[in-house]
């Protein structure tokens, strides 16, 4: 690769809080959700309308969606609002409502999964707001991207469970189309638009830390201003996590619990870096943090993207890269094995 090729990374913003310090960091977008009061009144907890239950992983308010809207535009950095569920009748007018609210406080764009609501905003808000693909909206295959293409969305997120030789021949087959890939963290091996698994599990975070507290009720408050220290003692104790997917279950009716994932930190730690030489070999540079509900250290990986992507940019080969980006990870104290690879299987 002989000429620079800038990337853009997109992190997740669960609290006014830090988002002073993502921005800094470098970050060219953030993206967040809202559970108002209101909705955790009005709306059971397996069907949040952002696939993120819990206080500590979304913003309270659309007045604290305005003000980190305002903060990230002073540094130019875009501010995207997901609605990334699928919806029924009642809750499609909620995710409606949502979203021209959203749209009102200056977000530049919605993602979206439900094709209804995405028919309805390239309708109604076209001329306000970009669309995002969601990885829920589970392309695959360049016929979906001609689909979603009718809708002009500004990008397309693609999902974790493609091969590195599928997102090479999307890319090939639509040039002309922005594509984002995960890089960090919640590596996911399920497929987003079919996982059964009920998401609503990230309340146990909340409850984590209001046990710890004595009060649940502020759990999104408290987890806002303790340090990441403290709260990875409080949230991870004993390696555990709070997603359903990382539990310890019984299979193939065997007496012996066992974990679906070779340990629970695969899927917190997980990492992409060392397919970034062939990401952007292939065009695609929009590069996405998963995680608005790990309240934990959100710089280092943005720090680790924006030095591997002077390693991408210095190397003759992808060797040569594969080799400084694993001494960068040493050196930044990101571990690094097979299991934690996001793409550990390369093209085939």
């Amino acid at each position: 690769m002989k000429e620079n090729r800038r990337i853009s990374i997109a992190a997740p913003v669960s609290r006014l809080s830090e988002a002073a310090s993502l921005i800094k960091s470098g970050v060219n977008e953030i993206y967040c959700g809202i559970l108002t009061p209101e909705n955790i009144k009005n709306r059971p907890d397996i069907n949040v309308i952002n696939r993120r239950a819990g206080a500590s992983s979304n913003l309270p308010s659309f007045d604290s969606l305005e003000k980190l809207v305002n903060l990230a535009h002073s540094k130019d950095v875009k501010v995207s609002f997901a609605l990334n569920e699928f919806y029924g009748f009642n809750q499609l007018s909620e995710a409606l409502q949502q979203a021209e609210v959203a749209t009102e406080c200056g977000v530049d764009n919605i993602i979206i999964a439900d094709i209804g609501l995405l028919r309805k905003l390239s309708k109604s808000l076209a001329d306000k707001v970009d669309i995002h693909i969601s990885s829920v909206a589970s392309v695959f295959n360049s016929a979906t991207v001609e689909f979603y293409k009718r809708f002009n969305p500004a990008k397309i997120i693609l999902q974790r469970a493609l091969r590195m030789d599928e997102f090479r021949m999307l890319a090939q087959e639509n040039p002309d189309t922005v594509f984002e890939v995960f890089l960090m963290r919640e590596r996911c091996y399920f497929v987003d638009g079919c996982c059964g698994f009920i998401h609503n599990s990230y309340l146990s975070q909340d409850k984590a830390i209001g046990r710890f507290f004595k009060s649940e009720r502020l759990s999104g408050l408290i987890a806002s201003l303790l340090p990441n220290s403290v709260l990875e003692k409080i949230l991870y104790r004993g390696n555990k996590n709070v997603l359903p997917c990382n539990f310890s279950y019984s299979i193939d009716e065997s007496s012996k619990s066992e974990h679906l994932f070779n340990s629970p930190s695969n899927f917190m730690n997980a990492c992409g870096l060392c397919s970034m030489y062939d990401f952007m070999d292939m065009g695609i540079s929009n590069f996405k943090i998963s995680g608005r509900s790990i309240q934990i250290d959100k710089i280092k990986p943005i720090r680790f993207i924006k030095e591997a992507e002077k390693l991408v940019n210095a190397a003759t080969t992808k060797e040569e890269y594969m080799a400084e980006v694993q001494k960068l990870a040493l050196s930044l104290s990101v571990p690094c094995s097979p299991e934690l690879c996001y793409y550990s299987e390369g093209e085939e």
